[in-house]
């Protein structure tokens, strides 16, 4: 279920005075971002705004279209960019059995880890469903979460002229709670406009900051490290496993080979001992023949002998007898 190719944890940074070396943090490898938030929050357009295409379905409604977590992979501006959205993996209506299968689904995704965490919080307001969201995303992935997320605002045209820092100094206490403990990282995005990519690119260079923060790294914790050490387990097992199926399926092939040039070997043995034999017949018939036509010539020769030299003196002897 989860890829990893290449995914890595560590990330390229630039050295002082090192112009050749102008790289993202993260351009080395994808950058995972998971979605989180509580249905209906806009999570799913979101993922569509960042990879600029509609790959996850989107409802209106308050109840959540997919049941289950997906990964969408997409170049971003020439760079590698994976989504991770989590539909109702936020809901307070969840049991525990089903936060754990989509937990284990969303970990498995995000392996080796997230380089960031979207708390996703619609405009408008703030209820403690939504402060739950942060005190859910502590429980499920670890306190440490928070330093890797950052709250991105949907519905931006809700905000009309208002600045978004002018809608969070009228929001109340409770949401700018929720902002400073995520470091005081925050973003604004307007679904609705799909093509505006300067939105995404302020989100990109946000998440790149706090990832030069985080020195470069990626969150991980106990959960991660295990299902990850499943992963590269089942990996070589599978590994083995096709090692072992590929010297099976050769040491067959070797046999099969072998016992077909056996059987060759015998068939040509017995088709060569075969000709031999009519070979052999056909010599036999040949001195048969050959001996037979010498006999008759010798026959033939005593007979003309016979009549040559024995036939006359018995003529004589014959008048002989005759005249007494």
């Amino acid at each position: 279920m989860a890829e990893n190719n290449d995914d890595t944890c560590d990330a390229a940074t630039k050295e002082p005075g090192d112009s050749d070396n102008m790289q993202h943090p993260t351009s080395m490898s994808d950058m995972r971002i998971v979605l989180v938030g509580k249905t209906g929050v806009g999570k799913s357009s979101t993922g569509n705004t960042i990879l600029s295409k509609d790959v996850f379905q989107v409802s209106h409604s308050a109840q959540s279209v997919t049941k289950d977590c997906i990964k969408v992979k997409e170049e971003v501006d020439g760079r590698k960019v994976s989504v991770i959205d989590t539909p109702g993996l936020f809901d307070t209506d969840l049991t525990e059995s089903s936060i754990i299968n989509r937990l284990v689904e969303c970990i498995a995704l995000s392996c080796p880890g997230p380089h960031v965490f979207l708390l996703v919080v619609s405009v408008g307001r703030f209820t403690q469903e939504d402060k739950q969201t942060v005190e859910r995303l502590q429980w499920i992935f670890g306190e440490e979460a928070t330093k890797y997320t950052i709250v991105l605002f949907t519905r931006g045209d809700r905000l009309s002229a208002q600045t978004i820092e002018e809608y969070l100094d009228s929001a109340g206490d409770a949401l700018n709670q929720v902002v400073e403990k995520c470091g005081g990282r925050y973003c604004v995005f307007n679904n609705e406009k799909l093509d505006d990519r300067s939105q995404v690119v302020r989100l990109i260079e946000k998440i790149d900051e706090m990832v030069l923060e985080s020195e470069g790294g990626c969150y991980t914790n106990e959960m991660y490290e295990n299902v990850e050490r499943a992963i590269q387990e089942r990996e070589q097992e599978l590994r083995n496993e096709m090692y072992e199926s590929a010297e099976r399926a050769f040491q067959e092939r070797e046999e099969q080979l072998r016992n077909e040039m056996e059987e060759n070997v015998e068939r040509a043995v017995q088709e060569r001992e075969e000709e031999l034999r009519n070979q052999k017949d056909q010599l036999v018939r040949a001195k048969d023949m050959e001996i037979q036509k010498l006999q008759m010539e010798l026959r033939e020769r005593l007979v003309r002998d016979m009549k040559k030299h024995k036939f006359p003196q018995l003529k004589k002897v014959t008048e002989q007898c005759k005249q007494q």
